[in-house]
């Protein structure tokens, strides 16, 4: 859809009444990433929707998925200040619609524009996924991925996947799969996933939105977007995704290559004492909120994740390259000394320990 028939369908299905649209008028800014993405923003800001529609097969699944799942969590009152508030689903035409997030940025945004790790927002988020992690799975989950995580086949990719994927990624592939011994880390992490818990499933920072908190000016609070990944399985999964996307973000801003161009270190340097504090934050509010048995194996399984979601960070900031980039080179050499050293990497790169409190 275009930006007037966007708004038009909006108007119809009665999300934007006609005399809001009269009164106040609306702006249409394109968003769009993996879907045709609108946000729709009415009047002076203060409110708004996020506009989410598949086009072609596969993403039209995806959207069906993501409205699935956030269909199924609406009952859930633990989690309601962690979701988008779903508006208007329409499955003829692939089209999802959210309340915007007002204030909202993600984690991603606001460590490219402030070089921080927010700790309160990384509390929140631990917090968040404790309570998503905690709920019951009930009869509605039935239809839900059950397996590992896709992520922990990466150096497997299909034939379909191989054909879609860019010269420098191709590159990375490469370097990945002709480290020795890579292949059997991968397997044996893959080999190792376990429970039952429902998902996130795609824990990256563009999907951690941050907000401040009513009559706060600071950015605290925390809301979980794009769902379509979201899957039963190991729960030590989502958490190692938010761990492997501190290490991107360091890796990304060390100076690789004294020719790298400028800007390729994101929001500049991250110093590892940041990671520290912003991972410890995390993984503490997480023990605090949910009751984790054998803590010290799932720091294994967590950290283990977290290489493999550093793997796929390299394989997706090349896949925009012609050649082979400087940084997706360190994050795998980084990524597979992770794989095979977890308990050291868990202690030196992440700041993780095996206690709850701060």
């Amino acid at each position: 859809m275009t930006a007037a028939e966007t708004v038009a369908h909006l108007v119809g299905a009665g999300v934007v009444p006609a005399e809001v649209l009269v009164r106040d008028g609306v702006r249409v800014r394109d968003v769009s990433r993996r879907h045709l993405d609108h946000l729709v923003t009415i009047g002076d800001g203060q409110g708004g929707v996020f506009v989410k529609q598949g086009v072609g097969a596969e993403r039209r699944a995806a959207v069906a998925a993501e409205a699935a799942v956030l269909a199924l969590l609406a009952g859930r009152t633990d989690l309601a200040a962690h979701l988008p508030t779903v508006r208007h689903v329409d499955a003829a035409r692939s089209m999802l619609v959210l309340d915007a997030v007002p204030g909202a940025v993600s984690l991603r945004e606001h460590h490219h524009r402030t070089g921080r790790l927010p700790v309160l927002a990384s509390r929140g988020l631990g917090r968040a996924l404790a309570r998503l992690h905690d709920g019951t799975t009930g009869q509605g989950h039935a239809a839900l991925h059950r397996g590992p995580a896709p992520t922990l086949r990466l150096h497997r990719p299909t034939p379909a996947a191989l054909d879609q994927t860019g010269r420098g990624a191709r590159a990375v592939l490469a370097v990945l799969q002709g480290a020795p011994g890579a292949g059997a880390l991968l397997d044996a992490v893959a080999e190792d996933w376990h429970g039952t818990s429902l998902l996130h499933g795609d824990v990256r920072w563009d999907n951690v939105l941050l907000s401040p908190a009513p009559g706060a000016r600071r950015v605290s609070r925390v809301t979980l977007v794009d769902w379509e990944l979201a899957q039963l399985g190991d729960p030590a999964w989502d958490l190692g995704c938010a761990f492997g996307e501190h290490l991107a973000a360091w890796v990304a801003g060390l100076a690789v290559s004294s020719h790298a161009p400028p800007g390729e270190a994101g929001g500049g340097a991250t110093p590892l004492a940041r990671v520290h504090a912003s991972s410890r934050a995390l993984w503490h509010a997480y023990l605090s909120a949910r009751r984790v048995d054998d803590v010290a194996g799932f720091r294994l399984r967590a950290v283990r994740y977290a290489a493999c979601r550093l793997l796929q960070s390299a394989l997706e900031r090349a896949d925009r390259s012609a050649v082979l980039p400087s940084h997706s080179v360190v994050a795998v050499q980084l990524g597979l000394n992770l794989l095979a050293q977890p308990l050291d990497g868990a202690t030196h790169l992440l700041g993780l320990d095996l206690g709850w409190s701060s």
